[in-house]
């Protein structure tokens, strides 16, 4: 009997390092699959996707973006009573001129008058987006038509507000203008005239500066003198109107830079004088 329980014994010594390394190899296999299953959970798949479904998201929507912002209800008004305004003027048999000259100073209402044709005499401008895009409140209500004065027009301001409540009463007052406008233009043509005919001729000598030679002949006074000799005809006429006749008067046919300066500077020292 001992001898059996000690054999017993022996053997269950022999086989307990044996089993602590299956235990071992277990744990370490039972380790490594949860290592697995964790770094290919599904739950993680969609935290990788989400930026491409981003980027998605964020293509369609600039894709459904308009390029181009709405223009604002009280723009939209203020243009259909200024074209409404237009309309009733050339039914007054007046000459109009909508969104007048080239560049970005433009006039909202050139108007005429069929006695003088071809010639502009009154600009309208509105409180429309030209009049509110301009920040200061001092080139908005004054500098703007002191500008266009000088350059021999007549002008006149009408309101959104007024154009609304009374369309043809402000029709009538800017066909009023014009007349008035027509009548101190005759005017000032006849009394300049020997003849006494309405004619357009300058009131002063025209300045013997020849043309064609290159810009550095020319001094700043030169500039000056044309651009006074060319508004002394008294007719009304934008910036670039007069930029144009200055660079043709000396005979330029290529613009540059500099031309470009000057000529510019040229006009703003005459504004200036008036």
């Amino acid at each position: 009997m001992d001898a059996a329980i000690e054999a017993a014994l022996a053997r269950k010594s022999a086989q307990s390092p044996q089993s602590a390394a299956a235990a071992e190899d277990g744990a370490e296999t039972a380790a490594a699959e949860a290592v697995s299953a964790t770094s290919e959970d599904p739950a993680d798949e969609p935290a990788q996707d989400a930026p491409a479904e981003q980027d998605t998201a964020t293509d369609q929507a600039d894709e459904e973006e308009p390029s181009l912002a709405p223009r604002a209800p009280r723009e939209l008004e203020t243009d259909a009573l200024v074209q409404d305004l237009a309309d009733r003027l050339f039914r007054l048999g007046l000459l109009v001129e909508r969104d007048f000259g080239l560049s970005s100073d433009r006039i909202e209402l050139a108007l005429g008058h069929p006695e003088m044709p071809g010639r502009l005499l009154l600009a309208v401008d509105t409180d429309g987006s030209h009049y509110v895009d301009t920040p200061s409140q001092r080139e908005r209500d004054r500098l703007r038509a002191e500008r266009l004065e000088a350059a021999g027009w007549a002008t006149e301001r009408v309101w959104s507000w007024a154009l609304f409540i009374d369309p043809d009463g402000e029709a009538e007052r800017i066909r009023r203008a014009v007349d008035r406008a027509l009548r101190l233009v005759q005017a000032e043509e006849s009394s300049d005239s020997p003849t006494g005919v309405g004619t357009i001729r300058h009131r002063l000598p025209r300045p013997q500066i020849p043309a064609g030679h290159p810009l550095s002949f020319y001094s700043s006074d030169d500039f000056d003198a044309v651009v006074e000799y060319i508004c002394s005809d008294g007719r009304a006429r934008l910036e670039e109107h007069l930029a144009t006749e200055v660079r043709s008067f000396l005979g330029f046919e290529q613009r540059s830079v500099l031309l470009d300066v000057s000529v510019s500077s040229a006009i703003r020292r005459y504004q200036e004088r008036q």
